[in-house]
């Protein structure tokens, strides 16, 4: 634990923590966007946990978004919507 000017106590992540986030950022890496680390932890490794999590729906959300662009302009040649 650390503590700050204030008194203020933190939790430092531990080696159990910080390989979890590892495994978590590997397999993302790898593509596996299904991945999601545990958030109900309270402090510093629940708000890095919700942010990850955050993030691998955004990635999971834009790589559909591009499979489908790609899939409609490979199929027709050009995208079908209208601007």
């Amino acid at each position: 634990m650390t503590s700050d000017s204030t008194g203020s106590v933190d939790a430092v992540p531990g080696d159990q923590e910080l390989r979890r986030l590892l495994a978590g950022l590997t397999a993302v890496r790898d593509g596996d966007f299904g991945t999601r680390l545990p958030d109900d932890a309270d402090g510093l490794m629940g708000d890095i946990a919700k942010v990850f999590n955050g993030m691998v729906d955004q990635l999971s959300v834009f790589t559909s978004e591009v499979t489908r662009v790609s899939r409609e302009v490979g199929t027709d040649g050009r995208l079908g919507g209208q601007a």
